[in-house]
């Protein structure tokens, strides 16, 4: 079961369908991790790309100032890859933040579909009578979502 956060665009009350809501995973980010700076890019996390710069080019300053060995630069590497993979998506949401987003709802799902068809169905936008459309499924395309606001009921 995946958790993502939903935030909406400026001035935003609710939802419209128009593609001003984002979902951000609550998980390690392996693209953050593997991408590093162009993942920062890609999100427009412009603040912890700079930091993310700055602090590359001091470990790489500090190894060839103090003579270290070249693996030392690939260690740092390793740990600052790491954090960015660990705080890449939170990082994602204070750029959104400042952008003008505002967190709306935490919703889960199997998938990120699941995930927006449980947002939309509780913002009203979708109903749950619409069949699942995946060959071999049978019944609502909705489940009961678990979480801080579902209506799982007894």
């Amino acid at each position: 079961m995946q958790v993502h956060t939903v935030h909406l665009g400026r001035g935003a009350a609710r939802p419209t369908g128009g593609g001003e809501a984002v979902f951000v995973p609550e998980a390690f980010s392996r693209a953050a991790f593997l991408l590093g700076p162009f993942w920062l890019a890609w999100t427009r996390a412009w603040a912890a790309l700079a930091l993310w710069l700055v602090a590359m080019g001091a470990i790489v300053a500090a190894t060839l100032w103090f003579g270290l060995p070249p693996a030392f630069i690939a260690g740092a590497w390793l740990v600052v890859a790491t954090l960015t993979g660990l705080e890449g998506n939170e990082l994602r949401r204070a750029a959104l933040a400042r952008r003008g987003f505002r967190p709306a709802d935490v919703v889960c799902g199997q998938t990120l579909d699941d995930a927006e068809r449980a947002f939309f169905r509780r913002a009203g936008l979708v109903t749950a009578s619409v069949s699942d459309p995946r060959p071999g499924s049978a019944g609502p395309a909705f489940a009961p979502v678990g979480g801080l606001f579902s209506d799982l009921g007894d």
